[in-house]
C-alpha cells in the first residue's frame, strides 16, 4: 500500500526550547498515573457487573431483596433447649412433642426431630426410611444438598423426588423431599420437608416450591447455647 501524501503544506518545526510549557513534567506524570488508575477502577467495576461473584445458596436461590422480613415468632423446645425463629404469617406449629416439632405452611410441612444416629448420613437415611411408602411413591434420589446446614451449623442433606398420594384419596402429584441433619453440642437434629415440584431451577435449585419458606426456620434454628 502506498503512503498517503498530505494535502497541506508542511510547517517548519518549532524548536523545543520555544514551546511554552503549561505543566511541569512531574505534574504530567501525576495526571497520567491518575488517569490510568481511574480507568482500572472503571474496568474492574464493569467486570464485576458482567461477571458477579457467585453466592452460595441452600434450598432457596431467589432474588435478593431489601424488603424487611416480617417479625418472627419463636418456638422453644423445653425438653432439649433448642429454639426456632419462624414467620407466623407463613408457618404455624402443628405438632409439638418433646422430640419433634412440625410446622405447616401453604408450601408444605417442615419437621424438626431430635434423633440418635451413628452419623449425619445415617440420620438422613433413617428419616428417609420413616417416610410412608404408600404416600410417597416411586422415590428416587435427586442428589445432595450443597452447603447443607441447620442454624448455620454445617450438616448433611439429600433430596428425593416422589409421587405424592394424599391419604384422603386425592389426586397424586410430583413432589420433592429434602432431609437435612446437623449436630451441635451432642444434639443431632433432622429437618424433613416436602412440597410440590417446581421446575424453576433458577429460584428452586432442588425443585421444592416451598423452599423459600423452609429456609426461614432452617436458618432461624438455635441449638442449645447458640446465640
Amino acid at each position: 500500500m502506498s503512503a498517503v501524501t498530505p494535502q497541506w503544506s508542511p510547517y517548519a518545526a518549532v524548536p523545543h526550547a520555544h514551546v511554552p510549557r503549561r505543566l511541569g513534567d512531574h505534574r504530567v506524570r501525576l495526571f497520567a498515573i491518575g488517569a490510568i488508575l481511574a480507568l482500572v477502577v472503571v474496568i474492574s467495576a464493569a467486570a464485576t457487573l458482567v461477571h458477579p461473584t457467585p453466592q452460595p445458596c441452600g434450598l432457596y436461590c431467589g432474588p435478593q431483596t431489601q424488603a424487611p422480613l416480617a417479625a418472627a415468632s419463636t418456638y422453644t423446645n423445653s425438653a432439649h433447649g433448642f429454639s426456632i425463629d419462624y414467620p407466623a404469617d407463613r408457618l404455624s406449629v402443628a405438632v409439638d412433642k418433646p422430640d419433634t416439632v412440625e410446622f405447616h405452611s401453604d408450601g408444605g410441612p417442615i419437621q424438626f426431630q431430635v434423633v440418635r444416629a451413628a452419623s449425619l448420613d445415617a440420620a438422613v437415611s433413617q428419616a428417609q426410611q420413616q417416610l410412608d411408602g404408600s404416600i410417597f411413591q416411586d422415590m428416587q434420589e435427586v442428589g445432595a444438598v450443597r452447603g447443607a446446614e441447620i442454624g448455620y451449623v454445617p450438616g448433611r442433606g439429600t433430596v428425593w423426588s416422589a409421587t405424592y398420594q394424599p391419604s384422603d384419596g386425592g389426586n397424586p402429584g410430583p413432589v420433592r423431599i429434602a432431609i437435612i441433619a446437623a449436630q451441635s453440642g451432642g444434639l443431632t437434629v433432622v429437618a424433613t420437608m416436602f412440597s410440590d415440584y417446581d421446575s424453576g431451577t433458577d429460584h428452586a435449585p432442588y425443585g421444592l416450591s416451598g423452599d423459600a419458606t423452609f429456609d426461614y426456620p432452617i436458618s432461624g434454628f438455635h441449638f442449645p447455647g447458640q446465640q
